[in-house]
C-alpha cells in the first residue's frame, strides 16, 4: 500500500514541477538521481551541486536577466504615456 500512496505522491510531483518549468524563464536540472528523499543531511551538498551547476550555465543565465530587465524598461517607459 506504501509503494501505492509514494507513486501518487511521485506523479503530483512531477506534474506540479512540469507547471513551474512552463512558468519559468530559466530551468536548471541537478541529476539527483543518486539521492532518495530520506538523504535531508545531504541537502547542503546538493544546493553545493546547484550553485556550481548555476556557474557553469551563468553566460545563459545572465542573458535572460538581461533581456528581462530592458523588456521591464521599456515597459515601465511606455506605461509614462499611457
Amino acid at each position: 500500500m506504501s509503494d501505492v500512496v509514494l507513486r501518487i505522491i511521485d506523479l503530483m510531483s512531477s506534474d506540479t514541477q512540469e507547471s513551474a518549468k512552463s512558468l519559468s524563464d530559466f530551468n536548471l536540472n541537478i541529476d539527483t538521481s543518486k539521492f532518495s528523499i530520506f538523504d535531508a543531511g545531504k541537502g547542503e551538498y546538493i544546493a553545493n551541486l546547484g550553485y556550481i551547476s548555476a556557474k557553469e550555465k551563468w553566460d545563459d543565465i545572465e542573458k535572460v536577466i538581461s533581456v528581462k530587465t530592458v523588456l521591464s524598461a521599456v515597459k515601465d517607459e511606455l506605461n509614462k504615456y499611457i
